[in-house]
């Protein structure tokens, strides 16, 4: 049963940390923003109620342009209905109105000039300050205005830019909760929908992970059970479990170069019968053999199709069998949909199939040339004694097993040595070459054929009786008499063999006791003319001869 996984501590938490720091800069912003405003709006004031008593002002003076004006008692008629604290400084630095002081204080007042609004004005006819004020007790903001022969100035309480700042934060806090819980929430919905991804990124990388472990294993029984192999039998059993739970297609194919090295040899087989009715193609049919590697094609493919492809609706590629370098055949894969076409995780399964096949074949056919060369004659290519020593034995239990008969003949050519003497080895050998061709091919693949040594040769005829031995040795006769050597574009003549001939189980059960009668009735052969067959039982009825 799948477990679910648990969702990560980010999920939970990460919308509200993600909100937290965005809700704190916006506030802040916000924050600076309102104090910005609550700053500007202070200003506006100052200088609508500056332009509105300089005008009063300059209304007086122009009124009675002879008389002069008490500046203290206007300024304390113009401010008797605002908190705010106005003051006429002359331009020596003189305080001669304000609002906030009594006619006494105005003469004790000194050093004004030394105020930063009161500097800034006389230096750019306009300066703020925000300062504490020693006569009202409070922060006030003033603005100060040079107006040439006096310098006015008007200060505003501070706590009302504070007043309208917390108004303005009321105003704004809806705001803020909205803006918070669309954090929260937009947070939520983003981290939920980035697990999300890492869940199903997470779950495909674990389906990859556990896809390629199983072809990793599958693979590496596969390629146990090829070491195993002893055949091309058993290598074709393998391929059609294995190769078909690694790769999907409908057929498949092994083609063996021969070794002649002019064609290739459908060896192995799984799947549709109709793929490569064909047995053999020439090499250049098969472009995977020309290029030496890959070869894809399919319905809709640019690629050169190869001339062995017969059904040209199809996907299928070729994969060269190569070990050490050397090549020795080809993989055919068939997919019969032409909407299945072969991926590049297709082609590296297909080509890690081909190198186990390869190595597996390239190993079967070292160890039967090795088994050649331990019990086959190098020159007659018939089996040698060692083969036939192993063997007999094991004939003569079947036989016996099956109750069948069995005939064991001895050959010799005749006039051997003679025949070495007039023309040479070179003939003798040519002799015996043919000999062997001429035994491989008159028997059949149930019978064995040995060369036990110089001109001695050796026939087991497996369910053979003793009419069927009279007449396969009436055939064997009159074949070598037939024989026809030409060594160096000269003719060596006839060439004729005696025959001894000894039946199981008429003549005896034993093998070393069947071959000893044989190889008497042989020397009776020879001693009585050549050119003839004795069967040991009776060495004068059974005689065959011309």
């Amino acid at each position: 049963m799948a477990t679910k996984r648990k969702r990560g501590w980010y999920v939970n938490y990460l919308p509200a940390l993600i909100a937290f720091p965005l809700f704190v800069l916006v506030t802040f912003l916000n924050e600076y923003q309102i104090s910005l405003n609550a700053q500007q709006s202070a200003k506006q004031v100052l200088e609508y109620q500056s332009k509105t008593l300089i005008e009063a002002l300059d209304y007086l003076k122009n009124d009675q342009p002879n008389r002069p004006l008490d500046y203290d008692k206007v300024i304390d008629a113009l401010s008797r209905n605002t908190e705010n604290r106005v003051s006429i400084i002359s331009s020596a630095g003189q305080l001669l109105g304000d609002s906030h002081l009594s006619s006494s204080a105005l003469t004790a007042s000194s050093d004004l000039l030394s105020k930063p609004e009161l500097q800034f004005a006389k230096e750019n006819l306009r300066g703020y300050s925000l300062r504490f004020d020693p006569v009202t007790s409070t922060t006030l903001r003033f603005l100060a205005l040079n107006q040439g022969d006096y310098l006015f100035r008007i200060g505003r309480d501070y706590r009302l830019e504070q007043h309208a700042v917390v108004e303005q934060r009321y105003n704004y806090l809806p705001v803020y909760l909205l803006l918070f819980l669309a954090t929260s929430i937009g947070g939520y919905f983003f981290v939920s929908w980035i697990n999300l991804q890492l869940t199903l990124r997470y779950q495909r990388l674990k389906e990859k992970i556990q896809k390629q472990t199983t072809e990793l294993l599958l693979l590496q029984e596969f390629g146990t059970l090829l070491t195993l192999s002893k055949s091309i039998a058993d290598i074709e059993q393998v391929l059609g479990k294995f190769a078909q739970m690694l790769l999907y297609h409908d057929a498949g194919v092994i083609s063996i170069i021969r070794s002649s090295r002019n064609l290739a040899e459908i060896k192995i087989k799984w799947g549709l019968d109709s793929f490569f009715a064909t047995p053999h193609y020439p090499l250049d049919a098969c472009w995977a053999l020309r290029k030496g590697y890959v070869h894809p094609q399919g319905p809709y493919d640019k690629l050169i199709r190869c001339d062995h492809d017969e059904v040209e609706q199809s996907n299928i590629i070729c994969i060269p069998l190569v070990s050490q370098g050397e090549t020795l055949g080809v993989m055919h894969i068939s997919r019969e949909s032409t909407m299945d076409e072969f991926d590049d995780n297709d082609r590296k399964i297909a080509t890690s199939l081909a190198e186990q096949v390869a190595l597996s074949v390239a190993n079967l056919q070292l160890r039967e040339n090795l088994r050649d060369q331990a019990i086959k004659d190098s020159l007659t290519g018939l089996y040698n004694r060692r083969y036939f020593s192993e063997t007999i034995e094991k004939e003569i239990a079947r036989a016996q097993k099956m109750k069948m008969p069995l005939a064991l003949l001895m050959l010799d050519i005749d006039h051997f040595k003679k025949l070495n003497d007039s023309f040479g080895h070179d003939a003798g050998d040519a002799a015996l070459r043919e000999f062997g061709i001429l035994l491989n091919d008159i028997v059949t693949a149930e019978n064995i054929a040995c060369r036990i040594g110089g001109e001695e040769f050796v026939l087991m005829l497996t369910d053979t009786d003793e009419q069927q031995a009279i007449e396969f040795s009436h055939h064997l006769l009159a074949n070598i008499r037939q024989l026809k050597i030409i060594n160096n574009g000269t003719s060596i003549g006839q060439i004729t063999a005696s025959i001894g001939v000894a039946l199981s189980p008429k003549d005896s059960t034993q093998a070393d006791v069947l071959v000893s009668l044989a190889d008497k009735a042989l020397y009776h052969a020879k001693n009585n003319g050549r050119n003839q067959a004795v069967f040991y039982h009776d060495m004068t009825s059974s005689t065959i001869t011309d």
